[in-house]
């Protein structure tokens, strides 16, 4: 692996630059995206939100300066990971349960558990209410649940 700092700081001649810049490329493509499920950022961009491979939900401060990462969870088939609008709240959707995580005290603020064979596999947002919609597999529909509580709000079912 090039030295990455000297390939993005212009330091040398364009043309081994070049070559350092592809070979880390092709290591971020061919070694770190393929180990990459599910990601998301956070509406400010500070945050980075990544399911890996090996059911683990970490996440990253990407901010200047970083501040440092915070491994969530290891969730089983991640499905959907998503910030609230405001930037509050992580939502990870996975095969069994969809858990929601306030942000600001680092703790599970509820969660929603189902069979483990059902996977939950989006969320929505109603920015407006504090709702956070999301699909259910058993029976197949719609739910619609207070953000901050988990509080069951309505249900939509599939015919």
């Amino acid at each position: 692996m090039p030295n990455i700092s000297r390939t993005f700081s212009g330091e040398g001649p364009v043309d081994a630059r070049m070559r350092g810049h592809q070979q880390y490329e092709r290591f971020v493509l061919e070694t770190l995206v393929p180990f990459i499920r599910e990601d998301c950022r956070s509406p400010d961009a500070r945050m980075l939100a990544v399911a890996t491979r090996d059911d683990t939900v970490e996440l990253v401060d990407v901010g200047d300066p970083p501040a440092g990462s915070w491994r969530i969870e290891r969730s089983p088939r991640v499905y959907s990971l998503r910030f609230s609008p405001d930037g509050r709240y992580l939502v990870v959707a996975a095969a069994g349960r969809v858990r929601v995580f306030d942000l600001a005290t680092r703790t599970q603020a509820w969660k929603r558990q189902g069979r483990s064979s059902a996977h939950f596999t989006s969320v929505a947002f109603d920015q407006a209410q504090a709702r956070l919609a999301m699909g259910v597999p058993d029976p197949a529909g719609v739910e619609v649940r207070n953000l901050q509580t988990g509080a069951l709000v309505e249900t939509w079912s599939g015919q």
